[in-house]
């Protein structure tokens, strides 16, 4: 009954878009992945405790440079799941420079 309920249980995917880095020179590249450092550890408990609480269903970033990172949000409206990401320590030090949030459903247990 769990696993039933964890799977009906209304989700998000929320996308966080980092700083783009593509065009940057290695010193800027280096400088602006050192300034997401002070943030990190933050982020990454809070992150984790997210996903003890239920909140957070699985997160993790593209390897791509690391272009954005995503994570599966239960919340019951839109708007909550994005509230939750905007929250992070990464948006007001500018570190994620977009969130775009979508519904999402598991399709298969």
């Amino acid at each position: 009954e769990a696993e039933h309920n964890f799977i009906s249980a209304p989700c998000f995917v929320v996308e966080q878009a980092f700083v783009d880095m593509t065009n940057l020179l290695d010193v800027e590249r280096a400088e602006t992945q050192a300034a997401r450092f002070p943030f990190g550890l933050q982020h990454l408990e809070r992150i984790a405790r997210l996903r003890t609480e239920g909140v957070i269903v699985e997160g993790g970033a593209f390897l791509d440079a690391l272009s954005s990172s995503v994570v599966i949000i239960r919340a019951a409206a839109e708007a909550d799941a994005r509230a939750v990401m905007e929250a992070d320590v990464y948006v007001p030090n500018g570190i994620w420079t977009e969130i775009t949030v979508r519904p999402w459903a598991r399709v298969a247990n």
